[in-house]
């Protein structure tokens, strides 16, 4: 995507009225860009010019009801990869490791798409990702960060 075409996705994102449209516009955007386009993207983040107050178009809606399972996950990642992870990186690791898990339930090669959100990432966050990836199936495994799985109706769902 060429630097005027990214300038023109970002700012009618920015447009945007509602914050679930404009996040996954953003996510959208981030996934489909050149790595300098996704540096400029994390840089725009850390200042706070980046993401404006807008409202939910549902404020009662805690889990994102508008999305899959698949895009729910995937969508975390990518905004860890934004912001670069967080200020703690055991609550990445946690929260990597619980999407991680999602993502096999939901039969996802989630070694893969670990490896392409780090493709995207600035180098924190990537090797955090690439670390998490390379170790072993045992210290991955869910009980390892107590992670439990549960069956539901809509199929197994692994939780805190």
């Amino acid at each position: 995507m060429t630097d005027a075409e990214f300038q023109s996705r970002l700012s009618s994102i920015e447009a945007l009225p509602f914050r679930e449209e404009f996040k996954t516009a953003l996510y959208d955007l981030y996934s489909s860009a050149t790595p300098s386009q996704r540096a400029l993207v994390r840089e725009r983040h850390q200042a706070g010019v980046l993401e404006s107050q807008k409202p939910w178009r549902s404020p009662t809606d805690y889990d994102r009801a508008d999305l899959t399972p698949h895009q729910r996950m995937r969508e975390q990642l990518i905004a860890m990869s934004i912001r670069d992870g967080g200020a703690d990186y055991r609550d990445d690791l946690m929260s990597i490791a619980y999407c991680y898990h999602n993502l096999l339930l939901l039969g996802d090669d989630a070694d893969v798409f670990l490896l392409e959100v780090a493709e995207m990432s600035g180098p924190r966050f990537a090797n955090l990702l690439r670390g998490f990836v390379e170790r072993s199936p045992e210290s991955k495994s869910p009980e390892k960060f107590g992670l439990k799985v549960e069956q539901r109706p809509d199929g197994p769902v692994a939780y805190f």
